[in-house]
């Protein structure tokens, strides 16, 4: 295997990872470190930061699929750092972002 068919290959968290980085930085967030959900998870003991329910690290559609939750909104000037961010649900993720 070539090296540029291994970066084509890359795995679900490091893409997560990508993503979210990228829509952190078209919000103006500062970008110091990349934040993966796997290291999320472990930091949070395998629990959603926001129901407090266990999180399926290998899941990869629906609400019950692991998010990076940011503690305090990047709209509301928080940043894209470990320090900043919990493991949870995307669906409780995604009631959170309608209440701010």
């Amino acid at each position: 295997m070539t090296t540029s068919s291994k970066s084509k290959k890359r795995s679900p968290s490091a893409k997560r990872a990508r993503n979210k980085r990228d829509k952190a930085r078209k919000r103006g967030a500062t970008i110091s470190e990349i934040i993966y959900t796997e290291t999320l998870w472990i930091i949070g003991k395998g629990k959603c930061g926001i129901c407090k329910l266990p999180v399926d690290i290998n899941l990869t559609e629906g609400d019950l699929q692991p998010s990076i939750d940011h503690v305090t909104p990047i709209s509301k000037g928080g940043q894209h750092v470990y320090s900043n961010t919990q493991i949870s649900h995307a669906g409780c993720n995604n009631l959170k972002a309608d209440i701010y």
